[in-house]
């Protein structure tokens, strides 16, 4: 079937280099002086297509389409880290609707997980591998802050990933938070047809019990730390890292819990 319905934002600013926001000019450096090297500069373009209802990639991809094994690119190797949350769930994991993904423990990621997948133990690596396969990362405050997003990368659906591909030079994005997909609304609409488990308490990477999933409410935080997401006990996301409400995996209310690891 073709993919589903495409969903274009609402707020996609002027061209760049076009006038407009000066960041966006190719021929001025973050200093505001003229640029050696003019970068390539533009908003993330947060037009969604939905393809969680797409069963043959191969009749997607057309002509494109190959019987090479693609299972050591990165997207390949990041989606099957995400289908074991029995093992990664602590350290990294789907959100509930299964079209983005989050860090949940920046430290036993880079200790735990790159090694083992990626023989280095760098997250700036990583980092630059993520963008470099055109995952966009969600800025609007919300459950999905700070998560990663491909249209073509979805829980349930590792066959996808062979239709990605890797950017060339992709150069500066500027976020555009009002023009990001809501998945919540589009998975309503749009289930996935095997989306993450609801409710599941992973074991944490550290062999204690996981705190329960973060619960997120309509509220405005009162505080500094609040707004930032820090986990007071430092454990877990660093400062300004995390979603705005509640406490992730690898993160603790600073009353603690039972089993809770020391500070």
């Amino acid at each position: 079937p073709p993919p589903g319905p495409t969903y274009h934002p609402s707020s996609l600013g002027p061209s760049p280099g076009h006038g407009g926001d000066p960041r966006l000019r190719p021929d001025v450096g973050p200093d505001g002086l003229p640029s050696k090297k003019p970068l390539k500069k533009s908003r993330v373009d947060h037009t969604y297509h939905d393809y969680s209802q797409v069963d043959d990639v191969a009749e997607l991809m057309g002509d494109a389409y190959t019987n090479e094994s693609r299972d050591d690119f990165f997207p390949a190797k990041l989606h099957k880290i995400l289908s074991a949350p029995e093992e990664y769930g602590g350290i990294i994991r789907w959100r509930e609707h299964g079209r983005a993904w989050f860090v949940v423990d920046r430290d036993l990621l880079i200790t735990s997980v790159l090694p083992k997948f990626f023989n280095h133990r760098s997250f700036e690596s990583f980092n630059r591998s993520v963008n470099g396969w055109g995952f966009k990362r969600l800025q609007r405050e919300g459950p999905d802050q700070k998560s990663y997003y491909h249209e073509l990368f979805l829980c349930g659906k590792p066959d996808l990933t062979r239709a990605m591909k890797r950017l060339v030079n992709p150069g500066k994005r500027l976020p555009d938070p009002e023009g990001e997909p809501d998945f919540y609304a589009i998975a309503k609409k749009y289930p996935l047809p095997d989306p993450p488990p609801e409710g599941t308490s992973y074991e944490h990477a550290s062999g204690k019990p996981a705190p329960p999933p973060p619960i997120y409410r309509p509220a405005t935080p009162t505080n500094k730390r609040q707004r930032t997401g820090e986990t007071p006990t430092g454990y877990g996301y660093g400062q300004g890292q995390g979603p705005p409400y509640g406490y992730p995996y690898g993160g603790y209310p600073p009353y603690g819990y039972p089993g809770m690891p020391p500070r």
